[in-house]
């Protein structure tokens, strides 16, 4: 060993970044200081250690939050790495060092320490085992908000706000749209470049090249995209970036995170006159109505859009590529045909017609996520016990706002990924692939739909009758791919986002938001728990370690890559296992009962039988709402 050796690295705080005069520290092991420095403007330090202290050498203090062992690094090149500082944690910037034998504080005292063999919470900072996370990683993992070079949002770039500073014990009222159900458990301390490398293209989560399963007992292919519609109502963000400069972390809710439709209705007919029609005579001459637009056959088939063909929407990730579009506009329709129906029987009109027409469609919103779209997802039995017992874990207090729980939000739900194929046909003429062109077009959106691309939704969903000319038999239905833990090549190379790969990214959100293993929240449900080997990821630990020599940095499985392992070995892939199940039926069960205004609140016995003006009964399905809303065309 040389007479000294340079410890360098980089202290960042999630938000914001690097973190300039943080006190960085040296200490033996006794607390001692051995030597000290403060971070730059960048974030960055380097403090030298003699060869005759390396033997008393235990840790490096940073601030007063954050513990990481060094010796073993003080044998090597003395990299650090990048030191993540947990959001809100103190940074002790006053300058003031250990002194005395009885170590540094940890700023709040609530975690456990680096020198104890785990990470912090919340905390996205490496050990010195595996190495650092990349660049685009770090960035990632940092930065709660995506972005790209066209300034639109990409497939999975963007994080809500909250996510980033998840509160450790579940919301307390009027504060944070998200929250944790078991964070009594320990977050699993995978290193981040290990879960870079698990996620990237062409390592152990990417399909590549190979063809995926389709059986007659997969669901039909939209619900992947009803799913991504759900997604975007539970989780609406129409703050403006003024708004987000003020609460960068969304500390406090801005809107309930229930079913409710606001991602369609917005704010209302009167603050979000945009989204709405004027009496402009034709068929958009009623001012309750929502907003359609023409396509070039005539026909009200796609969103309402501006000048630069940008769609006029609560939500602006509806137009993230043109089957969540054509959806949207499918819903925006459904709509518009109950306010119709009701008019009709010269019971209502106005202002009393727009607001039964929004309960309703909210109402059958819901009810189809109980009982069409959760039965695709979802194990039967943990459903049923769901329904019929009540819920175990997501179970908000009385009176306190419903919070989006993180195991959901941040993994479970992430189920579909895994279910999405390269390509798809949205009718008898046209197909095409979702994201990744293959020397032809792709279904990105983003821009106007032409009738040639007017979705078929039969193709979609089992249907009988659609209303569309050449509609698609029984055999051409398209199913989702199963529930495992490949995905389709082009989600591991989105455009414009680092890493470009979506398992990467899912992974290290995962990390980052330090949620437990999978193993871990199956022990704390009390179901069947899956060992690493029984899901394969053995084989992946080792496939990541035979190619590129990096560690997993720990045994158990990361919550996400377990829900979808589960489901592939529980169930073929054709729904989500016990562990999924039950965190996807728990919330989006929950957030509807926590809801005031809905059905199973207002009137739990409700079925869409009861409303005389809608030709729909108790068995309807998300592909016929669909197609009543298209049929407005």
């Amino acid at each position: 060993m040389s007479n000294e050796t340079q410890l360098t690295g980089r202290v960042v705080q999630p938000p914001t970044g690097p973190v300039a005069d943080v006190p960085v520290v040296v200490v033996d092991g006794d607390g001692d200081t051995v030597t000290r420095t403060e971070t730059s403007a960048d974030g960055r330090f380097s403090l030298t250690v003699t060869a005759d202290a390396t033997d008393v050498v235990e840790r490096l203090v940073v601030g007063d939050a954050v513990e990481e062992p060094v010796r073993e690094t003080l044998d090597g090149d003395g990299e650090v790495g990048t030191v993540v500082i947990p959001p809100g944690q103190t940074v002790g910037g006053d300058g003031a060092a250990p002194d005395g034998g009885e170590g540094p504080s940890l700023g709040t005292g609530e975690g456990p320490s680096a020198g104890d063999g785990e990470t912090p919470p919340d905390s996205g900072a490496p050990s010195t085992g595996g190495g650092g996370p990349s660049e685009g990683a770090m960035r990632m993992m940092m930065e709660p908000y995506g972005d790209d070079a066209t300034g639109l949002p990409e497939h999975g770039s963007v994080s809500q706000r909250g996510m980033t500073e998840t509160p450790t014990r579940p919301a307390a009222s009027g504060h944070g749209r998200f929250g944790q159900l078991f964070d009594f458990l320990p977050a699993a301390s995978h290193e981040p470049a290990f879960l870079e490398l698990l996620g990237a293209a062409g390592g152990p989560m990417d399909i590549g090249d190979d063809e995926r399963p389709e059986r007659a007992d997969y669901p039909p292919a939209g619900y992947v995209f009803y799913g991504q519609f759900v997604d975007h109502d539970i989780t609406l963000d129409t703050t403006s970036s003024l708004d987000r400069q003020v609460d960068p972390a969304a500390l406090r809710n801005f809107r309930t995170p229930g079913l409710d439709l606001d991602n369609v209705y917005g704010a209302g007919h009167e603050a979000d006159r945009h989204l709405y029609a004027r009496r402009v005579g034709g068929a958009q001459d009623n001012p309750y109505k929502l907003l359609l637009r023409e396509n070039d056959a005539g026909e009200l088939a796609d969103l309402a859009r501006n000048s630069q063909n940008t769609a006029l929407i609560g939500d602006p990730r509806n137009d993230e590529n043109q089957l969540v579009s054509q959806l949207h506009c499918a819903m925006v329709g459904a709509h518009n045909r109950i306010i119709e129906r009701l008019e009709a029987t010269g019971e209502t009109e106005g202002e009393a017609a727009f607001e039964e027409a929004q309960q309703l469609l909210r109402w059958h919103h819901q009810y189809l996520v109980v009982n069409d779209f959760l039965p695709r997802v979802c194990e039967e039995r943990v459903l049923a016990d769901v329904l019929e017992n009540g819920r175990q874990f997501y179970t908000p207090p009385a009176g306190e706002t419903p919070f989006i729980p993180v195991e959901f939000a941040g993994a479970a739900y992430r189920y579909g990924h895994s279910r999405i194929e390269e390509r798809y046909r949205l009718n008898d003429s046209f197909a095409a692939d979702l994201f990744q062109a293959n020397g032809g077009d792709t279904l990105r959106g983003f821009r106007p739909v032409s009738s040639e691309r007017t979705v078929d939704w039969s193709y979609f969903f089992d249907l009988t009758d659609t209303g569309f000319d050449g509609a698609a038999s029984e055999a051409d239905v398209q199913r989702v791919a199963p529930i495992d833990t490949k995905l389709p090549e082009s989600l591991h190379r989105l455009p414009f986002t680092e890493p470009s790969s979506l398992a990467a990214r899912n992974l290290l959100r995962s990390r980052r938001l330090g949620l437990p293993s999978g193993q871990a929240v199956a022990r704390a449900m009390g179901v069947e728990v899956f060992t690493a080997d029984d899901l394969g990821y053995d084989d992946d630990v080792e496939a990541v370690r035979r190619e590129h020599g990096v560690e997993p940095g720990d045994e158990e499985t990361p919550l996400w890559y377990y829900v979808l392992a589960e489901a592939a070995v529980d169930n073929g892939g054709a729904r989500l296992g016990p562990v999924g199940s039950r965190l996807v039926a728990e919330t989006l069960v929950g957030l509807i009962d926590e809801s005031r205004a809905s059905y199973r609140t207002v009137q739990p016995n409700w079925t869409p039988e009861f409303v005389e003006p809608l030709p729909f009964d108790e068995e309807l399905t998300v592909g016929e709402l669909l197609a009543f809303g298209a049929a407005n065309h």
